[in-house]
């Protein structure tokens, strides 16, 4: 049984990035990009900014005196990205932050001179968009949700959840590269063990509805999400639909299971967001991006969420609850 603290052997690359919370002001002022995958209006959106910001305050950079931010709300919709990352450029920002596959790919397509920050990606290199970890190269760097190895995870935590279960839906948006990978490594954890997986592909916020039926009509045990910006925007009704159901959702964001997943298991994301601060600090102050090495998590979170069991008659196993980081009662 894994628990949060071996996390399943993923370990930061490089090590942790030291601390520079004592750095000093600077006078000249800079300008910064945020591509946000999420909507302006989604309390995830505020934690995530709030926990950047608070960390460059902390570093120097203050909002509104040496620094002015602009920022773009993706509000997951990826065809939104491409245009909004190109509004950024033209707003002659000096770097970019962002996060997720489609909005990552969309500024990197929008510059090649630009710096580019990503405070979370599924696997950079797998999906071309860094040579390597340790030397990413180009214009970009950031931060890795290594979430390909701990998709298997969440399928062990179905079994010992559940376990009858003979159907898994993996639900995502397959237009994302990250999204593939996770969905691919989840097929493979569950054949081990005799389980079927199909994929149900959330291309957008049109096709949720949609989706759901299939699911349902498919007599899924268990829903596994394949998290990007797509289905964390359309999270509340998603997870309703589900429950209304009767079929759990396990999800890889705590953000989910929030809104009523049964269970989450991956980084801690906010935690990625304000280390995040601390690269788009060194890039300021004249680190060039490619030299500095996509980080891995060094934070894991289990969250169970015992009021969406106790709805669908599920009861959490001793092993699984006793290394919950936190409990939605």
């Amino acid at each position: 049984m894994p628990t949060r603290r071996t996390a399943i052997g993923v370990v930061a690359a490089m090590g942790l990035i030291p601390d520079c919370s004592n750095a000093q002001p600077v006078r000249e002022n800079r300008r910064l990009g945020i591509l946000m995958p999420s909507g302006e209006a989604d309390p995830e959106t505020s934690r995530r900014l709030d926990a950047v910001l608070a960390k460059l305050d902390e570093l120097g950079w203050k909002t509104g005196s040496n620094l002015d931010i602009t920022i773009r709300y993706v509000g997951g919709d990826p065809n939104k990205a491409a245009g909004l990352a190109r509004d950024l450029v033209a707003a002659h920002v000096n770097i970019i932050l962002t996060a997720g596959t489609e909005a990552s790919r969309a500024a990197l397509a929008s510059t090649r001179d630009l710096p580019i920050v990503m405070a979370t990606i599924g696997d950079p290199v797998g999906i071309g968009l860094a040579q390597s970890l340790s030397h990413p190269g180009g214009n970009m760097t950031g931060f890795s949700l290594n979430a390909s190895d701990l998709s298997a995870k969440r399928v062990e935590f179905a079994r010992e959840c559940i376990p009858e279960t003979r159907r898994i839906a993996v639900v995502g948006n397959m237009s994302n590269d990250s999204v593939l990978l996770k969905a691919k490594s989840i097929a493979e954890a569950s054949a081990a063990y005799g389980i079927d997986t199909k994929r149900f592909d959330i291309s957008g916020p049109s096709a949720m509805s949609g989706v759901l039926v299939g699911v349902r009509d498919w007599r899924a045990d268990v829903i596994l999400t394949t998290e990007d910006a797509v289905v964390v925007a359309n999270r509340d009704a998603f997870v309703k639909f589900a429950t209304d159901h009767r079929i759990p959702v396990m999800s890889e964001f705590a953000v989910l299971a929030d809104a009523g997943a049964v269970l989450s298991y991956g980084p801690a994301t906010i935690d990625l967001w304000r280390r995040s601060a601390i690269y788009i600090d060194k890039i300021l102050r004249g680190t060039a991006p490619g030299v500095l090495p996509i980080e891995q998590p060094n934070r894991f979170e289990l969250v169970l969420n015992r009021r969406s069991a106790n709805t669908l008659g599920l009861r959490f196993p001793l092993n699984i609850e006793s290394f919950a980081d936190r409990v939605i009662e």
